[in-house]
């Protein structure tokens, strides 16, 4: 947020910050979180989104999608629908996150807590050519299909459950462990 308010600070008549998300009443943090949101609302540095079931409307609405993570997780979802609604990306080289950017071509990786750096990536897609964002919308669009399709990922699951099934038919343990 605090990039938010530096860039907002420059750029107020040509970019827009919205959040979406909702609050997680069981950690203490998390209702921090959005007090400092409601605060920059009032402020009008940023927009914030009530949370919804149906967020491919919101993400139209959208040039480019920010998501600079620390959270182990896989691979965020808000990030698979940006890349599916063809939008830049611009994340967090950490778990999960930097599966979904090829750095400069559908967005930018910048390691975490790297305030200046993720301050400077957006400024660049801020001021970059429509045409350039049209070009990273697709790339992403590509990368989804091609690395996120869900075809894709079952299949990588069942044939990982085969695998499993044969060493279990054969009883040999060994030949399972491929990371050896």
């Amino acid at each position: 947020m605090k990039v938010a308010e530096q860039v907002h600070a420059k750029y107020k008549h040509r970019a827009e910050f919205w959040i979406m998300g909702i609050i997680d009443k069981s950690r203490k943090e998390s209702k921090q979180l959005i007090q400092q949101i409601m605060l920059l609302q009032e402020r009008g540095v940023i927009k914030y989104i009530s949370p919804r079931n149906d967020v491919v409307p919101v993400l139209q609405m959208v040039d480019v999608v920010v998501l600079p993570s620390q959270y182990n997780e896989g691979v965020p979802r808000t990030l698979l629908e940006a890349m599916a609604c063809g939008k830049p990306i611009i994340t967090t080289d950490w778990k999960g996150c930097k599966d979904t950017v090829d750095h400069g071509v559908n967005g930018y990786l910048v390691n975490v807590g790297d305030c200046r750096t993720l301050e400077r990536y957006i400024i660049e897609l801020i001021n970059a050519p429509h045409d350039q964002l049209e070009k990273m919308g697709m790339a992403s669009r590509k990368k989804a299909e091609k690395q996120f399709d869900e075809r894709i990922v079952l299949r990588a699951y069942l044939n990982e459950i085969s695998e499993v099934e044969e060493c279990i038919r054969e009883e040999v343990w060994y030949k399972c462990d491929k990371r050896s």
